[in-house]
């Protein structure tokens, strides 16, 4: 089932504070060094659109970013999906996600809070 697409036009502000209690992705794997952690960061998509990313913190699971983008958008789409992942040496790996519906961005002039992210 599809989901109704909105037109989000203008300007998207969006500030990334920070995340807790990620998982260690780097024990999953075959990882010899044992204080080596996430090296997390984030990236905000609309569709199939990278809008931004974050830089990332390195061998952290409770991150701290503190980073605000201003970004002019001119999307249909049903939902702003942020994205946490681990930088690793040839590519990134999925921690977790957050959707946020389109229609509450219009809805409401201001969303802010502390969201819980899903595998």
């Amino acid at each position: 089932m599809d989901e109704e697409k909105h037109f989000l036009h203008g300007r998207l502000k969006i500030h990334i504070i920070r995340a807790s209690d990620l998982p260690d992705t780097d024990n999953f794997f075959f990882n010899f060094a044992s204080e080596d952690k996430t090296d997390a960061y984030v990236i905000g998509k609309l569709g199939e659109a990278s809008i931004f990313k974050t830089r990332y913190i390195p061998n952290n699971l409770d991150p701290f970013w503190d980073e605000k983008f201003d970004i002019h958008v001119c999307h249909e789409v049903s939902h702003l999906n942020i994205e946490i992942h681990d930088k690793e040496m040839v590519k990134a790996e999925f921690v977790s996600a957050l959707s946020i519906p389109i229609q509450e961005l219009i809805e409401n002039e201001t969303i802010e809070g502390e969201f819980d992210t899903l595998k």
